[in-house]
């Protein structure tokens, strides 16, 4: 996590270190987008694709149909 940060206050400041900028510039941005993804794939149930989500919410509202109708 201090390196995510680490990496934006680099690039909001935009002083990179070296005299190739665009080569620093462009691996800074890859290094907060890969942090930024294993950051994300530690919530595993939410890593879940949002069409499982929907489909899993459908048949549960199913089941409660169901089961309201069958307990009428």
């Amino acid at each position: 996590m201090k390196e995510l940060h680490d990496i934006e206050q680099m690039l909001r400041d935009s002083r990179l270190p070296d005299s190739d900028f665009s080569k620093n510039r462009s691996e800074a941005w890859r290094r907060l987008i890969d942090a930024q993804r294993r950051r994300r794939k530690t919530r595993l149930l939410f890593s879940v694709s949002p069409w499982v989500w929907a489909l899993a919410s459908l048949v549960l509202v199913l089941l409660c149909l169901m089961l309201m109708l069958w307990l009428r």
